[in-house]
């Protein structure tokens, strides 16, 4: 029996799919953020990143300088990421999608 299990073991340490678990993986990761058009005026955006203290604040006064509002959020953080799964409503019809997701970049990751 604990022969299987090492080998189950060494099988998924040699998988691609293995991460372990020491490994810091806020090394090298970059922003995400991915906007798509849910309805005429609604946008869902998936933002993933390092998490931060006061991230989430500075994305939602991202989000408020963008002229958007939050109607359902849904935010986890794991091993020092932060995954942010917002939808948004646009006070007008004519924001595109490139629009919000280049501005929330911006307001996001300067300085200040």
């Amino acid at each position: 029996m604990e022969e299987e299990e090492n080998y189950n073991r060494d099988e998924l340490e040699e998988s691609e799919e293995y991460q372990d678990p020491s490994i810091d993986m806020t090394q090298d990761i970059k922003v995400q953020v991915e906007v798509k058009r849910i309805g005429v005026k609604e946008f869902l955006l998936n933002f993933f990143d390092k998490q931060t203290q006061g991230g989430f604040l500075k994305l939602m006064e991202a989000v408020n300088s963008a002229g958007l509002t939050v109607t359902n959020a849904n935010v986890t953080n794991f091993k020092g990421m932060a995954s942010y799964i917002l939808i948004l409503a646009a006070d007008h019809e004519e924001v595109q999608e490139q629009e919000v997701k280049d501005l929330l970049l911006n307001l996001t990751h300067s300085n200040g």
